[in-house]
């Protein structure tokens, strides 16, 4: 069983878009940009506050902590008042609370507002721990999760990430620990998780349920994808074989030595390749003793798993 679970929170946990892209375009509008397409505005929910503050209300890095402190004044102000939860999430937390789970919060979501959305929304009690970005010194969101490890003494192999965004899903891989997509936020959706092979949850209420499937086996998918990989292993270990013995021929005295056609070196670093790629590996009885001489020096033997 996983540990640790380590929550992304806006469009995770909370559904703050309408306070954002109302204090984007507010922001934006004070610096004297009034034209900014919806969909421009829309990127400005994922990824890093800085980058986004600079690429949405185009300001330069000089200008940047004046567009925050107009930025954070309008959603104290406003925008906070259009936060919301997700129907389910509270009981979802609450499941997970009584399974065992130990619960982190890692948010681009500037700090002072990371924790007054959880106690808001009444999930505050749930988590041992929120690390937030803040608007003195850029962080990432690798950053985040490494803390939340750090904090709560896990191993990434024990962790599971929850989150919507690319961002969420590129940290959780950064670091080694496992993911589950949620595709009622902001930007991964089913389809995107489906093509991928991602595990995801179309509703908190999915969460619980997802994560025993990960237990047991990696989550939705995983189980067939593991049997089509093994299959292809075996598949290109048989192939490889067939290279390997071909590369190789039998002397008067019965010595194995390389031929003129495939190099040992190339069979050697497509074996690599195979290997580092199967996940489970097969058992190394597939290749059995090389037919061709009884000796083979070490100098051109197959590579073993």
């Amino acid at each position: 069983m996983k540990k640790l679970l380590i929550f992304d929170l806006d469009g995770t946990l909370s559904n703050s878009s309408d306070g954002i892209l109302h204090c984007y375009k507010r922001t934006a509008e004070a610096f004297g940009r009034t034209d900014i397409p919806d969909e421009v505005l829309r990127t400005g929910l994922v990824g890093p506050f800085a980058e986004n503050m600079k690429r949405i209300v185009g300001i330069s890095d000089e200008r940047l902590m004046d567009g925050v402190k107009v930025y954070v004044s309008l959603f104290a102000k406003e925008g906070f008042d259009m936060v919301k939860g997700f129907p389910g999430t509270a009981e979802a937390l609450e499941e997970l609370r009584s399974e065992g789970y130990r619960m982190c919060i890692a948010t681009l979501m500037a700090e002072d507002f990371s924790e007054v959305t959880l106690e808001k929304l009444g999930i505050r009690p749930f988590f041992d721990r929120i690390n937030s970005a803040n608007t003195k010194y850029p962080v990432t969101k690798v950053q985040l999760v490494e803390k939340c490890l750090e904090d709560m003494g896990v191993r990434p192999e024990d962790a599971v990430m929850i989150g919507d965004s690319e961002d969420d899903l590129n940290a959780a891989e950064a670091v080694g620990a496992g993911f589950l997509g949620v595709t009622y936020g902001y930007e991964l959706t089913k389809e995107s998780c489906e093509e991928r092979g991602i595990p995801s949850v179309s509703e908190p209420a999915g969460i619980p349920g997802a994560l025993r499937r990960f237990d047991r086996g990696g989550g939705p998918r995983r189980g067939v994808q593991n049997f089509l990989g093994l299959l292809l292993s075996y598949t290109a270990r048989i192939a490889l074989y067939s290279m390997y013995t071909s590369a190789l021929e039998t002397t008067s005295t019965g010595a194995c030595i390389e031929s003129t056609g495939t190099p040992m070196s190339t069979v050697s670093m497509l074996w690599t390749d195979i290997s580092d790629a199967m996940v489970p590996p097969p058992p190394t009885s597939i290749f059995p003793s090389s037919p061709i001489c009884q000796e083979t020096p070490s100098s051109l033997r197959m590579p073993r798993m």
